[in-house]
């Protein structure tokens, strides 16, 4: 019931977006993302501030990144241009919370590529093909990175699990 009723809002929203003004657009989107990502980030039983500006442009950079894993050139200077912040504050707002930019976008991609490993549906595709589609191009830096995040190679990975 509450997926249905989840679901039917959403399709909602994007149609009112879609049919809104192009100058109140960018506006709605914005206001879409953070919703569903406070929304999310309560099923996950994390306590964020909200009334701090500080955490709800983190939540929304989070939320770039997720929507942008799976374009190569999508990095942190790309991400602080989508939030229309500097690279230097970014980084300091990752900071502050423990984190590194560049580092959250690999892992988040590491980890998409993880699942997708195990997936059945990608039994066909080739480690290449799926690291791709999550925007890491090289077989060489994907075996390193994946190696220092599970302990084991993308093949041997996929083998195991």
């Amino acid at each position: 019931v509450m997926g249905r009723i989840i679901h039917d809002s959403a399709v909602r929203l994007v149609s009112a977006i879609d049919q809104s003004p192009s100058q109140v657009q960018h506006s709605l989107q914005e206001t879409v993302v953070d919703l569903f990502v406070t929304g999310l980030a309560s099923l996950r039983e994390a306590r964020y501030e909200l009334s701090r500006p500080e955490r709800l442009i983190l939540l929304r950079a989070d939320a770039a990144i997720r929507a942008n894993l799976q374009d190569p050139d999508f990095d942190r200077s790309a991400l602080a241009a989508s939030l229309g912040i500097s690279l230097r504050r970014l980084s300091e707002l990752y900071h502050s919370d423990g984190r590194s930019v560049s580092s959250e976008i690999r892992a988040q991609r590491l980890d998409r590529i993880a699942a997708d490993l195990t997936d059945s549906r990608y039994a066909r595709q080739s480690i290449g093909e799926i690291a791709y589609r999550w925007g890491i191009k090289s077989q060489q830096s994907l075996a390193r990175m994946f190696k220092e995040r599970f302990g084991t190679s993308p093949r041997d990975y996929r083998t195991r699990n």
